[in-house]
This record gives structure tokens, sequence and C-alpha cells, in this order.
């Protein structure tokens, strides 16, 4: 409530009966003004009390008012309002002129602003300029409400206006390229057999270097083996150079590079590749999905649903929307739209949200360009491959490719359309090349054959189709092509066709003979699938999955499949049972496979063991049967080391069925083989790798490790097996700090530690796990937000301090020990610890001096000299002072 001699008071509002019968309707009460208590030449001081108590007028002249856009507060402005032209008769409330600085806080588009016309229908007191912006102009459906009583401006305007920002979105100014580091990943197995002649000895190393130096970062990849005989096979597997390109969304790659082309198969590589990298946008900007667009009433809540299920759900204003940052969506069904308004009016409509894997949003792009050589033993002849995607409209995308090299060209373009009936794609390609040199021959005038360049063309209409089908909880999907000539479609059929030809795989075909025919293929792969799954309350479910395929040609026989499952879990008991059948349409076989699993933890505690069984049937009569059990070992001694281990054994027969009449034998595990099926696996994994080792009844063994080196400005760092874009932790005086979820990452004696693995282009949160903080250590800033590139090395700096304590026992002067809890204070009234239980007080190292000691209950007040006790320590707890211990009870000095 307004205080009394401010602007705006308050008269107590007569109080209600407490019987509602017969009475008046309630009528609010209005505050009164005292408008004496304004400032001198306050625009308020022209308004009448009757004028204020009412909820929109304004006076012209400049307010300082609280600025609310679509029900958010912005700020606490300094507000102009003026008079509208011609108005003034009819007490038309003056409208609010907002700076352009203003709105575009607030969130609209600055380019919907620069597009608003200059208000001329304003009075004017000033020449209108672009700082003076009514919003009532920028959409019909912009609307300002004015309350005078409570001194707040609320503005309207239409979500369409606004600038939308894709949820997850991080700056790009936060992304971080990283320092400049070397590391290795390696991983490295030996196994080593026993048979009857003689023992063999096997061992393999894989390994990735890497080195990044700003925003560049070379790799190279490779594997090296060794047999027991001593020869030695290094290969090597890959090596690139990257650098992404923020500014376009892209990466650029150099060296042994694989293109991407959705049209026209690609090849490897030696060369150079510029393309589209879709983890630099948001996970709402990724894949496709359709936006959402509408009309709201009034203030709405709008709700998107699929089978369901929310995907999305915000609030919106008055007007137009349009929701564009909707997760990629799969071909689930339509999307349900409600928006609700406060005023209680719902509009419902659906969207078709069926896709396809070449489709992207409306007004973005996907490119890929690759220059180079093919990544063989002889690189030959220069080649490009280039593809692009264009979201045209909501749901049309199109889409194009080339291929080129000296002897061969393709060209294919098509479209791809989200529409009510499913998801349709078409695309046509063209092929026209040179054969290889002996492809063909011909006989000259003298009789000789010679061979002949011919010129292959090909062509190729291709039609896909996909639709769900939301009734079935089922998906269809089909695609049809007409192929027409007898050359290449893309490179990969091309090189692949020309090393056929050199390696004479394919014979020689006279000129005349292939001007005889052109070869025609039509090709028809369908392919549907329907998952049916059910919970039951009784701790159980089933699942049942059909599908099937036709397809017309060589590659894939048509046929139908379809699973059956069902299980169920009690406590700590878990069984379920597994039936998959296929049939073919152009065969007799029927195979069919059934298993049974069983699982039982002993304990209830997660690290219990657990003992599993399995018994697999098929139609080729042969039976098989495992068991296992699994667990951890914990101890103390390990703190956050695993150690876990798998006994495991299996049967396996030729047929568990009799030989003749195929009935099941009296005895089925008397056909099965059981000799050497003994295992026992260990695996350790540590704070700088894995390590894992296995023994066989038949003597068998093999040993594997894992693991990864950093080289970087503050020495070598060790840790566990690397992935992409890893971060160096760097902690200084915070040896042993380990971190949340990670339990296998811990600071080194020197402070550092490896995160093996973080998302690039998204906010990492490493965070220190202060609960199992060695003790001394104190942590200043327990966590730290990290946006890596890809690829990166980032440095991670949480600043830890090394806080070396005393410990003391404290006693009364009549030996009883001070209150738990009781403050302990320097000299400067600071508080430094606090009494602990049985009179035990810890204190930091740089602590001297006399001390404080407040006991409340008797209202004295106790002193104790550090300097004194000091003295006392024993000189080899004193110089190791992070467990100094005083032994003998030191006592307060009370008064």
């Amino acid at each position: 409530m307004p205080l009394s001699g401010s602007p705006l008071s308050s008269k107590p509002a007569a109080q209600e009966p407490t019987s509602t019968a017969g009475a008046a309707p309630f009528t609010p009460s209005f505050p009164s003004f005292n408008l004496d208590a304004l400032p001198v030449g306050s625009s308020l001081r022209a308004m009448s009390p009757a004028d204020l108590a009412q909820r929109s007028p304004a006076s012209e002249g400049v307010m300082r008012v609280d600025v609310y856009v679509n029900e958010r507060f912005i700020a606490q402005e300094r507000v102009e309002f003026r008079a509208v032209r011609g108005n003034r008769s009819r007490r038309t409330p003056p409208a609010p002129c907002l700076e352009h600085e203003l709105l575009v806080r607030s969130g609209v588009d600055p380019a919907v602003l620069d597009k608003a016309s200059i208000p001329t229908e304003l009075a004017d007191v000033r020449p209108p300029t672009k700082n003076c912006i009514v919003v009532t102009t920028l959409s019909p459906d912009a609307s300002v409400l004015f309350d005078a009583a409570e001194l707040r401006l609320d503005i309207s305007i239409p979500q369409v206006l606004m600038t939308r920002i894709a949820r997850g979105s991080v700056d790009p100014a936060q992304w971080d390229a990283g320092i400049t580091a070397a590391f290795a990943d390696y991983s490295f197995g030996m196994l080593s057999e026993r048979t009857p002649d003689e023992r063999s000895l096997h061992s393999t190393l894989q390994y990735s270097a890497g080195f990044n130096a700003g925003v560049w970062h070379w790799r190279y990849r490779g594997w090296v083996s060794a047999s027991g005989l001593g020869r030695l096979r290094h290969r090597p597997v890959r090596w690139f150079l990257e650098r992404p390109v923020p500014a376009w969304h892209m990466v650029l790659g150099i060296g042994e590079i694989s293109g991407a082309n959705p049209l026209l198969a690609s090849v490897p590589l030696y060369g150079a590749t510029l393309g589209n990298d879709e983890r630099m946008l948001p996970d709402s900007r990724r894949g496709y999905a359709p936006p959402v667009r509408g009309m709201a009433t009034g203030a709405s809540k709008l709700t998107v649903s699929q089978r369901g299920g929310i995907v999305y759900q915000t609030n919106v204003p008055a007007g137009a929307f349009v929701i564009d940052d909707l997760n990629p969506v799969v071909n689930r069904g339509d999307l349900e739209v409600e928006i609700a308004a406060h005023s209680g009016a719902i509009q419902r409509f659906s969207i078709p949200s069926a896709s396809t894997s070449a489709m992207v949003r409306a007004g973005e792009t996907r490119f890929d360009l690759g220059i180079g050589c093919h990544r063989t033993s002889r690189c030959g002849d220069l080649l490009l491959d280039a593809a692009t995607r264009y979201g045209l409209m909501d749901r049309l995308t199109a889409q194009a490719a080339l291929q080129w090299t000296k002897a061969f060209a393709s060209l294919a373009a098509g479209i791809a359309a989200n529409t009510h009936a499913g998801a349709l794609s078409f695309d046509a390609g063209l092929g026209l090349g040179l054969a290889p040199p002996r492809a063909y021959t011909a006989t000259t005038q003298t009789g000789r054959r010679e061979d002949v360049p011919e010129r292959l063309l090909a062509s190729r209409i291709r039609f896909a189709y996909a639709t769900p089908l939301a009734s079935l909880h089922a998906t269809f999907n089909a695609e049809t092509s007409l192929r027409l000539g007898e050359g290449s479609i893309d490179l990969r059929e091309w090189f692949a066709s020309r090393r056929a030809i050199e390696r004479q795989d394919t014979p020689r075909v006279s000129a005349a003979r292939r001007h005889a025919s052109v070869p025609l293929e039509l090709h028809f792969r369908g392919f549907f699938a329907q998952t049916l799954h059910r919970r039951f309350s009784w701790h159980a479910s089933a699942t049942l999955r059909l599908a099937s395929r036709t397809c017309s040609g060589k590659p894939i026989p048509g046929g139908f499949d379809y699973q059956l499952g069902a299980g169920t879990t009690l406590g700590t008991v878990s069984l379920s049972l597994n039936f998959s059948h296929s049939r073919s349409w152009h065969s007799s076989d029927r195979p069919w496979h059934a298993s049974l699993d069983l699982a039982l933890r002993l304990g209830r505690s997660p690290q219990a063991p657990m003992f599993s069984t399995r018994t697999d049937l098929d139609s080729a009569r042969r039976k098989s049967r495992s068991m296992a059990l699994t667990g951890t070992l914990s101890s103390r001694l390990m703190k956050e080391n695993r150690l876990d281990y798998s006994l495991s054994a299996s049967c396996e027969g030729a047929t568990a069925f009799g030989a003749t009449d195929g009935t099941l034998a009296r005895d089925p595990l008397s056909s099965l083989q059981c000799a050497d099926s003994f295992t026992f696996d260990l695996a350790y994994a540590g704070t700088h790798g894995v390590a894992n080792a296995a023994f066989s009844r038949g003597g068998g063994i093999s040993f594997g490790t894992s693991g990864s080196v950093v080289l970087h400005h503050g020495g070598i760092t060790f840790g566990p097996a690397l992935g992409d874009t890893i971060a160096l932790i760097d902690t200084k005086h915070g040896a042993g700090l380990g971190f949340a979820g990670m339990p296998q990452v811990r600071a080194d004696r020197r402070g550092y530690a490896i995160v093996p693995y973080l998302t690039p282009y998204r906010l990492n949160d490493i965070e220190i796990d202060q609960a199992n903080a060695p003790r001394g250590v104190r942590v200043t800033n327990s966590s730290r937000l990290v946006a890596p590139i890809a690829g990166a090395v980032v440095r991670v700096a949480i600043e830890a301090k090394r806080v070396d304590t005393r410990r003391f026992r404290i006693s009364m002067s009549d030996g009883r020990a001070p209150p738990f809890g009781a403050a302990v204070r320097a000299a400067n009234g600071e508080r430094v610890s606090s009494m602990g239980q049985g009179g035990r007080l810890a204190l930091p190292e740089h602590i001297h001096g006399a001390l404080q000691v407040e006991l409340v209950a008797s209202r004295a007040t106790c002193r104790i000299e550090l300097d004194e006790i000091g003295d006392t320590l024993p000189p080899a707890s004193a110089a190791t002072s992070n467990s100094a211990v005083q032994d003998a009870p030191v006592h307060l000095r009370c008064r």
C-alpha cells in the first residue's frame, strides 16, 4: 500500500459484511492521490484524481514507468507520452513514444524497427524521428496499456515481430578454440593361443595422434601389428588437417578425407573439403522439423504434441506467431497444435511431420564441396564432388549434386516434400564418361583389333516415399528407381567399373555389340515395419514387431519378418523370452530363432554380483547355453578406481534333436561340447586408462590396455581414452580433486586432469566433486562452463588452494570440553573456525597469535595463545603441519 504523504495514498476500504445474503455487489475502492506531493513541474499535476484512478490514461510529457513487453519486465525507463493529432477534444489518451534502443533491448527484431514508419499522427511538439516509435504502427495486433495507478506500461507485440533465438543456442563469442597441445590415444591388445603343435602370440597397437595450434587440428591414425615370429607391420589409416569456420558454420578439411553427397555416392579423396557442420547449430535447429505458424486471438498458451506426448510448450502474445525451433521430429505422426487463450477460447489444428534425411528447414542451406584425387595407391586425375540442399519453403527442399573428373561427369537434381500423405522425394541423375582402355574393341581396315575408347551414358530416375501409420504404430518406406544405359551414375560406380576392367574381371565387348542394345533396369524396394509395445501393471511387458520387405532386382529378395518378445521383473530377478522368424518369397527357407534369458542380482546393493544365463534354439536344430557371473570389486583402497570381473561358460552343440525323427533328445546336454568354454575376465578402470585380461580353459590368454597422454605447456598428463573434444583441467594446488559424474578423472600430483569427452559448441558444466575432496584442499569456484569448438583441447582453470591445518584438543579449566559449535575468532573479530566434538579444533596454518572462543551459555570469553602452543609441538609434527596434532589438551583461559 502507498505510504501517507506520497503521491499515491489509499483510503481504507469499508469492511464487507460476513453474510452475503441480500448484500450489494462488491465494489472495490479506488485510491486517492495527494497531488501536492508530486515534484513541481511534473506532468501528473495536470491530471485530475479521476483520471489517475482509471487504468489507462496518461498526460502529455515524460514519466518514469515500469516497462513490460509481452508480460516480461524490461526496465524502469523515462517514456514520453504525446497527444494524438486532432483528437484532443475526444480525450484520446496520449500515445507513448518508445526509443529504438529500448525496443531492441525488449527483444523486438531490429529489421522490423528499421522498416517502421515515422508516426505522423502525433502532435508536433518536436519533429517526429526514428527515436519516437509507436508500437501500434508495427502491427495491427500490437497494443499498449498504461496503468497510471501503478505507473506500469504493458506492451503487447506479436511474437512474429520479436527476435527469435533458437532454444539451446550458445553465443559464438563463447566458443573456445582451446590451447596449443599434442596428444596420443592408444589401445594395445595381445592374444596368446595354444594349439596342439605350438603356442601363437599376436599383438596389435591402434593409435591416434594429434596436434592443435589455434583453430588448426592435425590428426594421424594408424595401427601396428606383430606376431610371434617377429614380423612387425605398420599400416597408416588416415591423416587430415581440420579447421572450423564458425562464421559460415562450416569446417575445412585437408588430407585423406571423404565427401558427403546425398545424391551421388562419393569416394575417398586426397585433397580438401569444405562443408557445413551441423554441430555448430543448436539442437533445435538441426535436421528438419516443420515450423508452426498461426494467429493468437489474445495472450495464449501454445502446446505442440505428437502421438500424445508434448514436444513443445510456450506462451505467445496476441497476433501472428511462428515456432521454428522444434527439435527434429521423426516419422511418428502429425504434430497436433493447441492454442489455449487466457479468455478460454481454444484453437486446434495439425501439421504433417513426415520427412526424409535430405530435407532441411526453410531458408537454410547445406553445402559440401570436395576437390582432390581418388584415394588409391596412385592419385590419378583431379576430381570435383559438390552437393547442396536448400529449403525452398516450409515443407519443400531442393537438392543438386555434381561430380566431375577428366573422363567422367555426373549431374543430379531432385526435390523432397513433406505432405499430409507422407514424405516424398524425387531425383534424376545423368552420368557421361569415357570407358577405360580395353573395355571395348573394334576391327580396323587392316583387320587388326584395337581398343576403342567409347562414351558411356547412363541415366537414373529415383522415387522414394515414407509415411508413418500412427493408428497402427507403424512406418512404411518404399523406393523405386529406373535406370537406362550401361554407364556409371556416380564416381563410386565409375571407379569400381574401371578397377574391374583393369583386373580383366569384365570381358571385352565389341563396339557393334554395344550399340545393338541399351540396358534397362528397374528396381523396387519397399519396407513396412510395425512395433507394438504394451507394459502391464505387474512388472511385465510384451513387444511385437512386424516387418515386410519387397525388392525387385538383384540386391535383396523380398520377405516377411516378425519378432515377439516378452519380459518381466520380480524383485532382483529378470526374465525375458524372444522369438524371431523370417520368410523369403523366393526361397523355401524359413529360419527362426528363440532365446530365453534369466538374470538374478545376488543382493540388494547396485554393486552386488549379477548371475545370468541364456538358452538359444534355432531352426537348424542347434542349441546353446551360456551362463555368466559379473560384478565389481569395491574397496576403500581403490577409491575411485573400478575392478570388474566376469566368469562365463558356454555350451554349444551341433544338434539338440534326434538324428532321425527330429524329436527332442532325452538328454539335450549330452550332445553339447563344453570342454573349452570357461573364461575368466578382469577389467581395471583407473585414472590413467583401462586394463583388462582374460583367461580361458583352453589355454588362451589375452591382455589389453588403453589410455592417453597429453603434452601441454605444463608438462605431460596421462588420462583415459580420449574422444574428439577434450579438456585439460588446471587446479594448480588441487592434487587429488575429483569431478562430478566422472569417477575415473582425478587431478594428478601437479594438479592437472584430463576430461576425455566434451560436447562441442555446447555449454559443458565441469564441476568439482567437493564431497570427496581431499583434506586440506579448498576450492574457490567449484564449477566452470566451457563451450569448446570441435576437436579442441580447452584449458579450464579452477582455483584451488592447499590449506594446511593444525589440529588441537581444547579443554576447560575443569577438564570438560568446550561446547560444540562455539565460535573461534581472531583478534580482529573474524571467525576462523568452530569448536568440534570433544573439544577438537582445526585451524589453518596461517592463523597465529591469540584467539577468542565465545561461550554463549556462560557468557564468558576465553583465549588461546597459539604462539605458545606452536613452541610445544613436536619437531616432527611441526614439519608436517598438514597432520600436526597437539596430543596434550590445551586449556582455555577464561574470564
